[in-house]
This record gives structure tokens, C-alpha cells and sequence, in this order.
């Protein structure tokens, strides 16, 4: 044998290779550098040191030098300017030359002119005018300026039937008080909304008290009354503001109240409020500060409007509760404040305890989830869950609403009161479904009555002071008696905390005084705030009319608004801001909310027309109005004010074309919902960008693409083996997919064959225009005999019926399932798949039962075959983690899914027979179903 010995041979990689040096220049202009060397045919890359060659500090930094002036004998100001050389400020010496000496006096005579008489100006002032050589040339009226009052004299003190009424002189000032007796205590009447054709008439009961009612024009006492706060004045000297013109027996109009300078804030500037309160009263002439210092020390820019009032930049808030940061909009005069998390969600009952005691008494349990991230039981009867998942499959058969009598609807409020919830009606996809669920917080403010501040500023008026507006520790606006000078400059600490803990962010707005003229908490619109309460009192048709035409009121003020948001969004575009996404949706938000209000007006009249009022139409109406002011109002605020980074995300979420589609939506922790219903209804809401599987894995997947124009872009497509096969429907072929262009997105989708399919292209359109609810065919099926999956039983009764099957159903069988039913027709086999009837070991035929799911969730723990191949579906499960699943209670199931199509099996030695998802894997069941795939 002959071995051969390699030489091994070392090459030299730095040979040939030159490094070249590292210069560069320092500050004080010397030029330091280093050598780099090469190691592995690689040069090192040194850094020079410029030590000891630093820039010396300037001695003139930090010190401005003042300019010198001098007076010169004409009056002439010479200045020159000083400069800085080594730390020292020079001394110029101003010059005077050309200004040396004292201008001639020039003898000036002016023509004589008469003096006005003494009742020239009434009484105003006589103002001389003056030409360019300083003669009087004529006089002008100066209108009185208010005159400051003297201090009033003491109250006297007044029996407990009597109050200290004031008298004033001409000036408007407090001479004295005269103790007059207090009139009857009548209650406060509120006057009601008369529909056309009717006017107020104004009566008196027994006790002398003023009562409303409602007739017909022209009747005896009736007067038109205009809805404009009205100031009047009774004979003992009280003086009110009333809603309206229509004023109670023994009340005269006037044109103010003589106490009604205790308006201070209410940006009406009223006589004597130039003195007391300058904030009312802002001049067009008054001087425009350039900066204004805020209570921290800092300061703020200012500028003049063109309307000559004074716009400052936003303070800053002094103190806000840790975890919290504040955004300040310089633009808008806004301050926000946002709390990055909350302390705790509300206490809610033990779910465990509610979902067992829910399902015993046949109810539907399902948890869902606040915009804040908190989680509610719900507890639904009537065989319908009140999940707001949409139904995006076109291949699911059609559900209808269920007729619940009031028996039911008793029963069900009867079962929670057992589990110890709150009873309401929600409306999900135009079925009114009731069930029992923990009551929603209530957020943000109520406006103060009427009724109420009437009564407070009576206080305060009696007391001698008057009324200014506080905050309390929610950040709610109240009023209190005080002097005119206080005004609230923060609100209670505690109310960032509260509008944090309840996910929101607290908004406030300061006026150039400092003084706190808004505060609002900001939080996006849950649709859980619009289910409503049992009806407890039906209306009369007249109220029902009074409350159409409100609603033709505010559908005027509601189009204005969308108008004048969409006039912004259009400045926005043409100036290429982000903002103008923020616009374009509130300015689509308050035309969907237009529209809505329409909708009421004609379900109102339909049903004074019809002269049967039912308490369901009641129910709808009720659920409308309270969706447009419980979550698309605060929808619209929560776009226009908050500065969170999620209103940052959806306001720049814009549909992006890329060739004839546009582009797919990014997988991330914030546009991930999985399967929740709740995540993609807030987010379609406000057209921001999405992914959405509303059936669970194996189901249809949404994409929200984002705003283009006025419409909100959706993508959904079926996975891949879903539908029927190639071919089997001429022109539809998969992949089975739609683009749809929706306008009316800010309504959230309440039945997808009226808001989403009809504005959506692509095959699967087609497929939902053949096979989709009551305007398609309906899944397939055997006519007048099954459909969808009932076709699962009746195929195996015996041959005749699997003849029909393979008849009506053999195109979209897949090959395993249509050999069954072939050996059948033959009488091959017993039964359908080899089984006759339904497995006996499970005692489970295969309809599928109602609590069982068709596929495996997102959110179960399970990385299931469908996650692995599309690691965007469910990321949660796929890393380990079962986010959302509360312990100790299953992970929530989807939709049951009636497929026209569900025997798709693989091939084996016997035809399997399908998918029972009972947990196990039986018998027969087919190797790719959920069951066995776990097992």
C-alpha cells in the first residue's frame, strides 16, 4: 500500500496589503492620527485621540452685552451696540451728530371753536379730536364705561319666610335691601317637546302653580313658544332663566337678570364683568402676550386670532398619580392624560360559579371583553348566544331569530336575578336576545339638569354669592356658590386615576387665565352600553311624533357636523397630514349616525301610522339611540381628543394598493384579535387595520386593510380545501376570496348579507350570491328533503337516499365521502360509511351538538396543524401561552358551523364518516378531525 504525505502550505493573507492611516481634525484645528494594522488579511480600524486638543470654552458664552443710549438736545435717542471680546463687554459712546441742537418753536394758532352743550353725549364723555398741527378740530361721544360699584352695604337678617332683596340704582349698583316674603314652593314644571301643530299652554292648579299641556293651535291660551333661554322676573323682585319662552303666570320677560353676573365662564361677557371677570371679556383690542408662564415656571407661546381674541399653548398639569404621562396638543389648547395601566378591573361575581349555575339552567355562557381589556360574564337563553361574532362564511346555513314570547323574556329575567346579574335586551344581527350579564360601568359625564342649576343659582343668589364651576373627583363639572374671582385650575388628583382605571384617558383644557374651561374623560364606545332595559311603560303615539321630530332636529345637526369635519379632512389631505384620517372617520361616524337617526324618525311614524305600537319596535328604537350616544358619540370623542398611540395606529391606517389588491395587514400583538368578536367589532368601528378569524382556525380569515376615501377596506379569503372543488361551479374557482369597499363601517357589522357582501368582489362573492342566507340558494343540499348538514343523517338512511344524495350532492363531495355513498346506492353496505345510523359506542348521531365547536379555537393552549402552517393565525398558542383564557374555565367556543360540505376524510382502508368533536376519537371518525388530531 502507498500513502502519499500532503505537504501543508501557510499563506501569508496580509501579503500585498497596505492599511492606510485614520486621520481626522480636532476642534482646535490639529490634526490627529493613528496607524491601522492588517490581521487576516483584514486592516484594524483605529480611532485618533484628539486629547489635549480640545476647543478652549468660549469666555464670551452666556453674556449678552446691552446697547448704550443717550438723549440728544433734539429729543433724538442714538444708541450704539457693545460687544463681547475676552469675557468683557466694550463701552460704545452713542453719537448725536445732526442732532445737536434743539428744534425752533414754531408759534402755533389754532381757530377757536365752541365748547358742546351739557347734553352732547347724555351719558357718555366728550372727547376732543385733534389735527396733525394739535388744534381741536371738533368732539366725540365716548359711551360710559362701566362704573365700578361701591362696596354693598350688610345684609340684613331676614325672617325664615322672607329674603334680602336688592336695589339697584341707575349706575346697576346695590344701594340697599328690603326683606320681601318668599313666594309659594312650587314644583318645577317641565315643559314638553309639542309635536307640529301643537302649542304650550300655560295653566294653574289649586295652589296657583304653573302646569303644561299640549293642544292644538289656535286654542283657547295657547302660545308658541320659542326654545331660547328666556330671563324673566316675577313681581317680588326673583329673577330666573327659563328654557323656553313660555313663561308661568306672574313671570315677566327681562332683558337679564340683575344677579346674573354670577355667570363668570360662560364666555358671555355681561355688564361688569370687564372688571371681575376679564376671561368673559376678551377685547379685540386687548394686547396679545408672545409668552405666557404656566405655574411650573415654564412658558407657553401665544398668538392673536383673527376674531382679536388671544390664543396660549396648553400648561402643563402640575401633578399627575405615577404610571401616568401627559400628552399636550399645542394645536388644540388640550392636555391629556394617559395612564398606561390600570389599577384593577370592577369586581365581577365568580365566573366559575356563574358559568355552571348558567349552563344548569340551560343558558348560553360566554365571556366578554371590554375595550379596556376587562372581562364580563354574559349569560344568554333562547338557544342564541348574544356573541357578537359575525357570520363571514357563505357556506353557513342561515340562522333565524328566535320567537320569545314574554314568558320566556320573564323567565330569563326571573334566572337572573338567580345568578345575580343584570337583565337587559341585546339586539345582535336584528335578533333581540336576552340574557343576564354584569351591568357596565358608567363612564363619563351627565350633563347637570336644568333644574338643578336653576336651583343652585337661587342658592347662591341668596346667599349673596355666585355661582362658579368646580370639578369633582371623577373630573365631572359641578357648580358651587363662591366669588367671581375662583375658577378651578386643576381637577382632584383622583380623577386621573378613576378615567385610568377605566381605560380612558382624562382630556382637559385651560383658558388663557389658567382657569380649567373642559375636562373630559376619554374612552372608546363598548357596544355592551347599548343593550337596553325591558320597556316598563309603552309611549302614546303623541309622545312617540314628539320625539320624531327631535330626531329631525338633530339628524340637521348631525349633517352640519359631517359636513364640517369632512371640510377638515379635506384641508388635512391637501396639506399631507395624518390628521386627515383622524377626520375622515369622525366625519363618516356623524354621517352613519345621520342616517341611523332616520332610520328612527321612519320606525317611529311606521309605527304611530300602523296605531300598534310593539313593545320590540320600542326595543330597536331604544337600542338605536343608545348606540348612537353610548358608543358612536364616544367613538367620535375618542378619535378627536385622545393622544394615545392606538388613535395614532388608526388614524394612519390607510389601505395601501399594491397592484390590483391591496396590501395584506402585518401580524402584531395590536392588530392580532384571534377569534374575538369583541376585538374586531371595536376595531372595524373605526376602520382600523386587522386581523380577524371569526370561526377559529379552520374558518375565514379577515383582514381590516384600512381607509380608502370614505370606504374601509375588508379582505376575506377561505383556507385553502374550503368551498367546493375546482370546477365544480362554471367561473368560481378557488381560492375563494373577496375585497369589499364598506362605507358604513363606523356602524360595526350587525348582519354581514346587508353590511358587508353586497359592496365586496371576488369568487367569494360569487359563492355567498349562491349559497349566502335568504339572498342566495342556501348550502347544498337535497330539495324539500335536507340541507347543509342535516344531509348528514338522511344521506345514510339506506340507498334510495343516497342515490338522491349522490344526485344533488355529488359535486361537492370529496371523493372519500362519495365512495360511501356509491356502496350504499349498491347496497354494498349496511350503511352510510359503514355504520348503520349513528355509532352505538357514543350514543352521538352526527349532528353536531349545539355546545361542541367545529374546529379547534384560538386561544386553547393547542398548536394545532392549521397554527403551525400559519403561524399569524393564533401566535398565543403556537409560543406556549393561553392568553385570554381566564382560569379554570374553558377556553370559549366559536359559532357552531353547519357545513354543506363536512365529509371531506382522507383516504383509508374504510371510509370514514366524519367529525363528531365530542373530546373523543370514536370509531369511524375520520384521522384528520379535531378529536383525533388531539389524541
Amino acid at each position: 500500500m502507498l500513502v502519499f504525505a500532503q505537504e501543508n502550505v501557510t499563506t501569508d493573507l496580509c501579503a500585498g496589503v497596505t492599511c492606510d492611516p485614520a486621520a481626522t481634525t480636532c476642534p482646535d484645528s490639529y490634526v490627529a492620527s493613528c496607524t491601522n494594522t492588517c490581521s487576516g488579511g483584514t486592516c484594524s480600524t483605529c480611532v485618533p485621540s484628539c486629547s489635549g486638543h480640545e476647543a478652549p470654552a468660549d469666555p464670551c458664552a452666556g453674556i449678552t452685552c446691552s446697547p448704550a443710549t443717550t438723549t440728544c438736545p433734539d429729543s433724538y435717542v442714538a444708541s450704539c451696540s457693545n460687544t463681547c471680546s475676552g469675557g468683557t463687554c466694550s463701552t460704545c459712546t452713542p453719537s448725536c451728530a445732526g442732532h445737536d441742537a434743539p428744534p425752533a418753536v414754531v408759534a402755533r394758532t389754532c381757530p377757536p371753536i365752541s365748547p358742546p352743550s351739557a347734553d352732547y353725549c347724555h351719558d357718555g364723555t366728550a372727547k376732543e379730536k385733534y389735527d396733525a398741527n394739535g388744534c381741536v378740530t371738533g368732539y366725540e361721544c365716548i359711551p360710559p364705561s362701566i362704573t365700578a360699584c361701591p362696596t354693598p352695604p350688610a345684609k340684613p337678617s331676614c325672617p325664615a319666610d322672607a329674603y334680602p332683596k336688592s336695589n339697584y340704582d341707575s349706575k346697576g349698583c346695590i344701594t340697599d335691601y328690603k326683606c320681601e316674603p318668599v313666594g309659594p314652593a312650587c314644583p318645577t314644571e317641565s315643559m314638553p317637546f309639542c309635536a307640529s301643530g301643537y302649542n304650550i299652554v300655560t295653566k294653574t292648579d289649586a295652589a296657583g302653580c304653573a302646569i303644561y299641556k299640549c293642544e292644538p293651535s289656535g286654542g283657547e291660551g295657547s302660545i308658541a313658544c320659542a326654545r331660547v333661554i328666556t330671563p324673566a322676573m316675577d313681581a317680588a323682585g326673583n329673577c330666573k332663566e327659563f328654557p323656553d319662552s313660555c313663561l308661568p303666570p306672574g313671570w315677566y320677560k327681562v332683558d337679564r337678570c340683575p344677579d346674573r353676573s354670577a355667570a363668570c365662564g360662560n364666555n358671555i361677557c355681561e355688564p361688569g364683568e370687564e372688571n371681575f371677570c376679564r376671561r368673559d371679556c376678551i377685547s379685540a383690542r386687548e394686547a396679545c402676550p408672545v409668552t405666557r408662564t404656566c405655574a411650573d415656571s415654564s412658558r407657553v407661546m401665544c398668538r392673536q386670532n383673527e376674531d382679536g381674541s388671544c390664543f396660549c399653548e396648553a400648561c402643563p398639569i402640575e401633578s399627575i398619580p405615577q404610571g401616568c404621562r401627559q400628552v399636550v396638543d399645542k394645536e388644540k389648547g388640550f392636555v391629556g392624560v394617559v395612564c398606561e395601566s390600570r389599577s384593577a378591573c370592577p369586581a365581577t361575581p365568580d365566573i366559575e360559579d356563574v358559568k355552571n349555575r348558567c349552563e344548569q339552567n340551560k343558558g348560553i355562557f360566554s365571556l366578554r371583553k371590554s375595550p379596556d381589556g376587562c372581562e364580563f360574564p354574559d349569560c344568554t337563553f333562547g338557544g342564541v348566544s348574544s356573541s357578537v361574532v359575525p357570520v363571514f362564511n357563505p357556506l353557513q346555513e342561515e340562522k333565524k331569530c328566535p320567537a320569545e314570547t314574554n314568558e320566556q323574556r320573564e323567565a330569563t329575567r326571573q334566572s337572573c336575578e338567580k345568578l345575580g346579574l343584570h337583565f337587559a335586551i341585546s339586539v345582535q344581527g336584528g335578533c333581540k336576545i336576552s340574557k343576564c350579564s354584569q351591568k357596565s360601568q358608567k363612564l363619563g359625564c351627565e350633563p347637570l339638569p336644568f333644574e338643578e342649576r336653576q336651583g343652585k343659582e337661587d342658592a347662591c343668589r341668596r346667599q349673596g354669592l355666585n355661582v362658579v364651576k368646580d370639578f369633582d373627583e371623577s373630573g365631572c363639572p359641578l357648580i358651587k356658590c363662591g366669588e367671581p374671582a375662583q375658577c378651578p385650575r386643576d381637577v382632584p388628583k383622583e380623577a386621573y386615576q378613576k378615567c385610568g382605571n377605566q381605560g380612558g384617558e382624562l382630556v382637559v383644557r385651560r383658558d388663557n387665565q389658567g382657569c380649567i374651561t373642559l375636562s373630559q374623560c376619554i374612552v372608546q364606545g363598548d357596544s355592551r352600553e347599548a343593550d337596553v332595559d325591558p320597556i316598563e311603560r309603552m309611549p302614546e303615539p303623541s309622545e312617540l311624533l314628539s320625539m320624531a321630530f327631535r330626531m329631525e332636529e338633530l339628524k340637521i345637526e348631525l349633517d352640519k357636523l359631517a359636513k364640517k369635519t369632512d371640510d377638515i379632512a379635506g384641508y388635512y389631505a391637501s396639506t399631507g397630514s395624518p390628521d386627515e384620517g383622524r377626520y375622515r372617520r369622525v366625519s363618516d361616524m356623524f354621517d352613519a349616525a345621520k342616517d341611523k337617526v332616520d332610520e328612527i324618525k321612519e320606525k317611529l311614524r311606521d309605527a304611530v301610522q300602523r296605531g300598534d305600537v310593539m313593545e320590540d319596535d320600542l326595543i330597536e328604537v331604544k337600542r338605536d339611540v343608545k348606540y348612537i350616544k353610548n358608543v358612536m358619540m364616544k367613538d367620535i370623542l375618542y378619535l378627536m381628543l385622545s393622544s394615545s398611540d392606538d388613535v395614532k395606529n388608526i388614524k394612519e391606517s390607510r389601505a395601501t394598493k399594491s397592484g390590483d389588491r391591496f396590501e395584506a395587514v402585518k401580524a402584531t400583538d395590536d392588530t392580532n384579535c384571534g377569534s374575538d368578536g369583541s376585538c374586531f367589532d371595536r376595531g372595524f368601528r373605526l376602520c382600523k387595520k386587522l386581523i380577524f378569524y371569526p370561526e377559529g382556525s379552520k374558518g375565514p380569515k379577515v383582514e381590516v386593510q384600512g381607509l380608502s376615501g370614505n370606504a374601509c377596506i375588508m379582505y376575506v379569503v377561505l383556507p385553502e380545501g374550503e368551498g367546493p372543488p375546482a370546477g365544480t361551479l362554471p367561473g368560481i374557482s378557488p381560492p375563494y376570496d373577496m375585497t369589499c369597499k364598506i362605507e358604513k363601517y363606523t356602524l360595526g357589522v350587525r348582519n354581514p348579507e346587508e353590511d358587508i357582501f353586497p359592496y365586496c368582489e371576488g369568487s367569494m362573492a360569487e359563492l355567498t350570491k349562491k349559497f349566502g342566507g335568504s339572498g342566495g340558494q342556501g348550502p347544498p343540499g337535497v330539495p324539500g328533503k335536507c340541507s347543509g348538514d342535516e344531509c348528514r343523517d338522511y344521506c345514510g338512511r339506506g340507498p334510495e337516499e343516497a342515490k338522491e344524495c349522490l344526485e344533488e350532492l355529488g359535486p361537492y363531495l370529496p371523493p372519500e365521502a362519495k365512495q360511501g355513498l356509491e356502496q350504499l346506492a349498491r347496497g354494498e353496505q349496511p350503511g352510510f360509511g359503514g355504520f348503520q345510523g349513528p355509532p352505538r359506542e357514543t350514543g352521538e348521531g352526527f349532528e353536531r351538538p349545539s355546545s361542541q365547536s367545529a374546529t379547534q379555537p384560538c386561544g386553547d393552549g393547542l398548536c394545532d396543524d392549521f397554527e403551525q402552517r400559519n403561524p399569524d393565525a393564533c401566535p398565543q398558542d403556537c409560543r406556549g401561552s393561553a392568553t385570554g383564557v381566564s382560569a379554570g374555565i374553558a377556553p370559549r367556543q366559536p359559532m357552531t358551523v353547519a357545513r354543506p360540505v363536512p365529509l371531506s376524510q382522507p383516504a383509508t382502508q374504510q371510509a370514514c364518516s366524519g367529525c363528531l368533536n365530542n373530546g373523543v376519537c370514536d370509531p369511524g371518525e375520520c384521522s384528520e378531525c379535531a378529536d383525533c388530531l388531539r389524541g
